[in-house]
């Protein structure tokens, strides 16, 4: 009887969706620039390669979109932080200059 090997877990949590996409466009360049008689013994037809570049080719849209949506929200984030700081500061400066009293008081 044969040994199974069995594939306990996996860390692919630890890798990013841009790794991901970037490990099968290696592998879509390998298989680009194999022979086509080896491509052949391999069992894959342009048909094959062409449906794989397009998934791949989606699957990069999609990381853009999620990039770009979380760089947006992180945008959001930190602008809506410097607004409130920056709000809060010019006030400030508004109302000493109002009520140049009232710098008196605050320091006291």
């Amino acid at each position: 009887m044969s040994n199974i090997t069995k594939i306990e877990g996996s860390s692919c949590q630890r890798y990013s969706n841009a790794l991901h996409v970037g490990f099968h466009q290696h592998i879509l360049v390998i298989f680009e620039t194999l022979l086509s008689d080896v491509l052949a013994k391999l069992h894959i037809s342009q048909d094959l390669l062409n449906s794989y570049k397009k998934l791949i080719e989606q699957e990069s849209e999609l990381n853009r979109k999620s990039l770009a949506r979380t760089l947006y929200f992180q945008c959001c984030y930190k602008s809506r932080k410097y607004f409130t700081i920056s709000n809060l500061f010019y006030t400030n400066i508004f109302i000493i200059n109002i009520f140049p009293s009232l710098i008196f008081v605050y320091l006291a």
